[in-house]
């Protein structure tokens, strides 16, 4: 496997260029590009409204689920 890292920053839409070595020619590449700042997390305070609201759409209801015994397992 052949890696190849390189950090920019670029400045100008030239800059998005990247020179890989004459090793990957011929070769299949895969390239993965991110930002590593980190994105600014939104410091909001949720509303106990929205907590509630957030709380029902993604809870489960186990009381639809059937109740099973372990020796049902075994049948």
């Amino acid at each position: 496997m052949k890696i190849h890292r390189t950090i920019i920053n670029p400045q100008t839409p030239a800059d998005l260029i990247i020179h890989l070595p004459e090793q990957f020619l011929h070769t299949e590449t895969e390239i993965i590009a991110f930002s590593s700042e980190e994105e600014p997390v939104a410091e909001r305070k949720r509303t106990y409204e929205e907590a509630v609201k957030f709380y029902r759409d993604n809870s489960i209801d186990f009381s639809k689920i059937k109740k099973w015994k372990r020796e049902d397992l075994y049948e």
